[in-house]
């Protein structure tokens, strides 16, 4: 049995502008083809950078100003365990406490005397992405003073703003066991020279359980997901300006800031299963009139789509079109009871 678009709209997520009631994950979406998908069964040296004898901070030992963190970031901290029931590879990152202390690496005089007792692990990407969607399936360690994240950063060398951008997909403080935070971070240059941010907390069954951590990132609005569900949309407009300038994708696991170990076992793993990165395709000078037939369709963004009764949408389908300037459908066209699908209309790229 069919149903008329005009007695089934209320089903559909229609964007008139830029903001999105509804986003789509790569696989359930054919517009996103695969950049990368990483299942960690080896360490891509070409993909990843990781970080070695380095103690985050600004600290200033001739004026005693600035901050510096209590933790030193070594390689040996990041390394691939395997799964003892399914042989699986995984990339495992670790905060460990030390019972001697390690000086700073660079051998200057430090905030904590050149004590540094914990070590931790982070990753960068090799390379820098402008606009896509990133995900991660990982399981967090359990402590108080524990802090992993997962998030894209850049900072701009060619004066262009914001100078500073930076998205937190996932962030989950110490001691939290079902809430997970996402970020937005950006600053400008003189004369602005000012500071941004705009948080936002979401429950999460068990952050020490596998969760898949997610988000759209494109010219017109975020897009954060945890298993696949939406839990934040935001306009990618901040400041008029918006965050539009490619970042690196870093991931890490940290010691959250506090005076006391209580509470905490050490050492914390935070294992990653998997990262994948997607790039929305993009035919943004086609203006298509019908699509006869959806297994041949090319998916990727259009300038205009127009469906009428020559359009024929395949029963049970979860089909999701995107065009820059319009979709519009015209009479007769219908579709099958069952199907879902998701129009999406806005500038990506």
């Amino acid at each position: 049995m069919f149903q008329t678009m005009k007695r089934i709209i209320i089903l559909f997520f229609v964007i008139g502008g830029t903001i999105s009631l509804r986003g789509q994950t790569p696989d359930k979406d054919r517009s996103w083809q695969p950049v990368f998908i990483d299942n960690f069964s080896a360490i891509n040296n070409s993909r990843w950078d990781i970080l070695d004898n380095y103690v985050p901070g600004d600290y200033n030992a001739e004026t005693g100003e600035g901050d510096e963190e209590k933790y030193i970031f070594l390689n040996s901290n990041v390394y691939l365990t395997t799964s003892l029931f399914f042989l699986e590879k995984s990339l495992a990152i670790k905060l460990e406490k030390r019972t001697t202390p390690l000086p700073h690496p660079n051998g200057q005089d430090c905030k904590y005397r050149n004590m540094h007792f914990y070590t931790a692990g982070r990753v960068k990407s090799i390379n820098s992405y402008h606009y896509g969607y990133f995900e991660m399936r990982t399981k967090l360690p359990q402590g108080r003073c524990f802090f992993p994240a997962f998030w894209l950063h850049g900072q701009q060398n060619s004066g262009l703003n914001p100078y500073y951008n930076e998205i937190d997909i996932m962030e989950v403080f110490g001691g939290m066991d079902s809430v997970s935070t996402t970020n937005i971070h950006y600053s400008f240059l003189p004369p602005f020279n000012y500071i941004q941010e705009s948080l936002d907390s979401v429950q999460v069954n068990n952050v020490h359980d596998y969760h898949t951590y997610a988000v759209e990132w494109t010219k017109s609005r975020i897009i954060w997901f945890v298993d696949g569900k939406i839990i934040r949309i935001d306009a990618n407009d901040y400041d008029g300006i918006g965050i539009q300038n490619p970042m690196y994708i870093y991931f890490n696991n940290t010691r959250y800031n506090l005076d006391s170990d209580e509470g905490t076992i050490y050492p914390g793993i935070m294992t990653v299963k998997h990262i994948s990165v997607y790039d929305l395709m993009c035919d943004s000078l086609t203006v298509v009139n019908s699509i006869p037939d959806f297994d041949s369709y090319n998916y990727a963004l259009k300038k205009a789509i127009s469906l009428g009764s020559e359009t024929v949408i395949p029963n049970n389908a979860n089909i999701t079109l995107r065009a820059t300037d319009y979709i519009e459908w015209r009479s007769g066209f219908e579709i099958p009871q069952g199907t879902e699908v998701f129009f999406e209309v806005g500038h990506y790229k």
